[in-house]
């Protein structure tokens, strides 16, 4: 009795290592994944950073030309042509 006890419990302690393997093992590749998945997420958010800088570039010397036009307009002179 005491034998096939002990062999009932070795059973279920080598399936329950079994299952803990697999379950690490999907574990890790969701952890991959998910690390891909935030690696492209950083590099789509610097292009979008990057597009933003250079919009905010331009219109920082859209509005300084403008300023331009104005105060020519505003003090008669003629524009400069850029």
């Amino acid at each position: 009795m005491l034998a096939a006890l002990a062999a009932v419990a070795g059973a279920l302690a080598a399936w329950a290592g079994v299952i803990v393997t697999v379950l690490m093992v999907l574990w890790n590749k969701q952890d991959k994944r998910f690390d891909d998945f935030e690696a492209r997420q950083n590099r789509r958010f610097d292009q979008q950073d990057k597009r933003f800088d250079e919009l905010a570039a331009e219109m920082r010397d859209n509005r300084a030309e403008m300023r331009a036009l104005r105060e020519a307009l505003l003090s008669g002179k003629a524009p400069a042509k850029t």
